[in-house]
């Protein structure tokens, strides 16, 4: 992320700057020319300053937690990339964003979730491949079509996020 290295520059920056006026000022005020005019200016700037920190972190705070839109990206993303891993942590991290404290853990709890039959079959596979570790690298595609599986719940979950079902 680069908004800590942003505001550090601010910060740096701002010092620097408000060192400068001081040395600048009280060259000034001992010449009395041109001081009013620094003032408005580095009143101006240390203003500009503190709301673009203030507008950073109000937008570093809206950030922090991805919603389910973005797992459910995340679960394609790793379905189109055949890696199992990755599809099942999208989907569980989906699940959390998605149901709060009652999110289940597992995939088969999340499984249960699912209205579509399609979506809880392709979610077993998935679990299956995930807990089968000693897969030749080639054989996990006999028994998870990752391309299905992202397409098929992949669209189930957009499908929820646009109407979630009713709390029980």
């Amino acid at each position: 992320m680069w908004y800590p290295s942003l505001k550090l520059f601010a910060f740096q920056s701002s010092i620097l700057l408000l060192g400068l006026y001081s040395t600048h000022a009280a060259a000034a005020e001992t010449a009395d020319e041109g001081v009013n005019g620094w003032k408005i200016a580095m009143l101006l700037f240390a203003a500009g300053m503190v709301l673009s920190i203030f507008h950073s972190i109000k937008m570093l705070r809206g950030s922090s937690k991805p919603g389910p839109a973005y797992w459910a990206k995340r679960f394609e993303a790793a379905c189109n990339k055949h890696d199992h891993g990755e599809a099942k942590q999208a989907l569980l991290y989906w699940g959390k964003s998605m149901y709060g404290e009652k999110a289940p853990s597992t995939l088969e709890g999340l499984a249960t979730h699912m209205e579509s039959t399609a979506a809880r079959e392709q979610i077993r596979l998935l679990q299956d491949v995930c807990h089968e570790e000693d897969l030749p690298a080639g054989d996990e595609a006999k028994h998870w079509n990752a391309f299905l599986c992202g397409q098929v719940v992949g669209n189930h979950l957009y499908a929820l996020i646009k109407a979630p079902p009713k709390a029980e």
